[in-house]
């Protein structure tokens, strides 16, 4: 979620009562701003995923191409 705030700017689920965000969170319904680019959308969608298992692990997630994008060698090395 805060990846999602960080480039949104607002968090992916928002409701004003407990109970309706509780279920938007369960449910994993949120919806992805237009300008969020297609690796974006990916990495969000794969993070925010309802069922823990099906979430991105983080083996997978070093390796996302939006992660990659514009690594700084020194942070490359550790890869």
């Amino acid at each position: 979620m805060i990846l999602f705030a960080l480039i949104a700017g607002y968090l992916p689920f928002d409701e004003e009562v407990i109970p309706a965000l509780y279920k938007k969170i369960k449910e994993g319904d949120f919806t992805i701003p237009a300008f969020f680019s297609p690796e974006a959308t990916d990495i969000i969608k794969r993070m925010l995923r309802s069922n823990p298992i099906e979430r991105i692990k983080f083996h997978e997630l070093r390796l996302h191409p939006w992660l990659r994008e514009n690594v700084p060698f020194y942070v490359e090395i550790f890869n």
